[in-house]
C-alpha cells in the first residue's frame, strides 16, 4: 500500500534461485493475456500427511502471533478457483461464497475446487490442524469466504468453454466479496490488463472498510519484469514479493509498489488431491507468499478491527524485516512480515521507513542513536532471520501485547469481521 516515503532509498537486492524440482506450480500470468497457475499439487496423495516443521510460518513468528491472536471472528476472502470444503484442513473453516463463474451446476457457493489453487491459498491462510500433520494455517481460526472466480487456467479448452480468469471476473470477485462484507480480501494472481472495472473494485473495496492483498506476479525468462500487474499495483493494494528458504529474494514482477514479502518456496499447504503437499519453485512463489501475509493480516485484523486497512497495511510494513529501516527493496518492498510484531506495534512516529498516514513522523536529529533492535522468540529460522534485521520500539510491544490478550472475541465480530 503506497504512500510518500521521505528521502527513502531503493535497496537494489540479489535474486538468488533455489536449486531443486519444481514440486507444484504458482500463479504466474504472462504478460499479454490472464492466466493462473499449472495444476497444484498433482503428484500428491489424497490422504498424504506431512509432518515436518514448516519453515515459512517459522520465518514469519506465526507461534508467537498466534499467542495474541489466532484469527477467531475474521473472514477472510479468497478470490481465486474455489475452495475446496471438504479437504481434511478445511472442513470447519469454510463458510459458503460465491461463484461469480457460474457454469458448474454442482457449485454455486465457490466451495468446489478443481483446480486446487484456492484450497491451497485457503490452507496457508486458516488450515485447521490435523493430527499426523504439521500444517496448520497462520490464522488458524479465521474463517475462508471463498470467492470462485475461473474453474481451470488459460488452457485452450478453458478459454472455449469460458472458464478461464479474467480481470472482469477478478473485479466482480472482490465486489462480492466487499459486499458480503469481508474485510481482509486475498488475490493470489496477477494481470498485466490495468482494467477499469479492476481499479474500481478495488477503490471501492478498500473505502468499505477492507484489505486488498495481491502477489506481484512470477516474471519469466522472456516477460518484462518491471511491468505492472494488477490489481498488486493500485495504491489501495498490499503487494506481495517473496524470499526462498534462504531468505533470498525471489525472481517476480518488481517495482515501487511492491510492499513486503513472505515465504514463497517449498511451502506446506493443501495439494490438488487433498493431501500435504510441498508447493512453489523459485520462480513460482507469490502465490504462497501472498496467502501467508493474507493470513497476517488476518490476526492484525482481529487484534484491531477499529483501525482502517491502511493502518493494518502499515502495521505490516513498518515491522517487517529488512538490512537497513529507511531501505525498501524492488522486490521485496519493506522485507520479510513479522507477525507478532505487527500485531503488537504502536503507531506513535518514531517508525522509521513507510510513513504512516494517521501519524506524523518524529523528526530525527543526525546524532540521533540507533533504533532498538528486538527479536522474535527463539524459532529454528532465528539464525537465518537474523541476516535480516528489523526494529520497533521493545516497550511497545509489551504495553500493545497486553492490550491485545484482553479484546473480546465479541467485540471483534461486532466491527464485521
Amino acid at each position: 500500500m503506497r504512500r510518500a516515503v521521505a528521502a527513502a532509498t531503493t535497496a537494489v537486492l540479489t535474486v538468488g534461485l533455489l536449486v531443486g524440482p519444481a514440486l507444484a506450480a504458482g500463479s504466474a500470468w504472462p504478460l499479454d493475456a490472464p492466466r493462473a497457475s499449472a495444476a497444484v499439487g498433482g503428484s500428491c496423495e489424497p490422504d498424504a500427511l506431512i509432518d515436518d516443521p514448516e519453515w515459512g510460518p517459522a520465518a514469519i513468528g506465526r507461534d508467537a502471533a498466534n499467542a495474541l491472536a489466532d484469527g477467531a471472528g475474521v473472514r477472510v476472502a479468497v478470490v481465486d478457483s474455489g475452495v475446496q470444503a471438504t479437504f481434511p484442513h478445511l472442513v470447519g473453516a469454510v463458510e459458503p461464497g460465491r461463484d461469480v463463474v457460474a457454469k458448474d451446476p454442482e457449485d454455486t457457493t465457490g466451495t468446489r475446487d478443481i483446480f486446487g489453487h484456492g484450497s491451497a491459498i485457503a490452507t496457508i491462510i486458516a488450515g485447521r490442524p490435523v493430527e499426523g500433520s504439521a500444517l496448520r494455517g497462520i490464522a488458524p481460526a479465521a474463517t475462508i469466504v471463498p470467492i470462485r472466480v475461473y474453474y481451470e487456467d488459460d488452457s485452450d479448452q478453458a478459454e472455449r468453454e469460458d472458464k478461464h480468469p479474467t480481470p472482469a471476473r477478478i473485479a466482480a470477485g472482490i465486489r462480492e466479496a466487499s459486499a458480503a462484507g469481508v474485510r481482509v480480501i486475498v488475490v493470489a494472481m496477477s494481470t498485466a490488463v490495468d482494467d477499469p472495472a479492476l481499479a474500481s473494485a478495488v477503490a471501492d473495496a478498500t473505502a468499505g472498510g477492507a484489505l486488498i492483498i495481491s502477489s506481484m506476479g512470477n516474471a519469466t525468462e522472456d516477460s518484462d519484469p518491471t511491468r505492472p500487474r494488477y490489481p498488486a499495483a493500485y495504491p489501495e493494494v498490499l503487494a506481495v514479493g517473496a524470499f526462498d528458504q534462504e531468505f533470498t529474494p525471489v525472481q517476480a514482477y518488481r517495482g515501487d509498489h511492491v510492499d513486503v514479502a513472505a515465504p514463497g518456496v517449498g511451502i506446506l499447504a493443501t495439494g490438488k488431491s487433498g493431501g500435504d503437499c510441498l508447493l512453489g519453485d523459485s520462480v513460482q512463489a507469490t502465490s504462497w507468499a501472498t496467502a501467508h501475509v493474507g493470513g497476517v493480516a488476518a490476526l492484525v485484523a482481529q487484534a484491531h478491527p477499529e483501525e482502517t486497512p491502511a493502518q493494518w497495511a502499515y502495521r505490516i510494513e513498518a515491522t517487517a524485516a529488512r538490512t537497513v529501516p529507511d531501505e525498501r527493496s524492488d522486490l521485496v518492498g519493506w522485507g520479510l512480515v513479522q507477525a507478532p510484531d505487527a500485531i503488537a506495534f504502536v503507531d506513535d512516529g518514531s517508525a522509521r521507513g513507510p510513513v504512516s498516514a494517521a501519524v506524523p513522523a518524529v523528526e530525527r536529529t543526525p546524532d540521533e542513536p540507533a533504533p532498538v533492535v528486538i527479536t522474535s522468540p527463539p524459532d529454528p529460522w532465528a539464525d537465518a532471520r537474523g541476516t535480516l534485521a528489523w526494529w520497533a520500539l521493545g516497550a511497545a510491544v509489551v504495553v500493545a501485547g497486553s492490550l491485545v490478550v484482553a479484546r473480546t472475541p465479541s467485540r471483534r465480530s461486532d466491527q464485521g469481521n
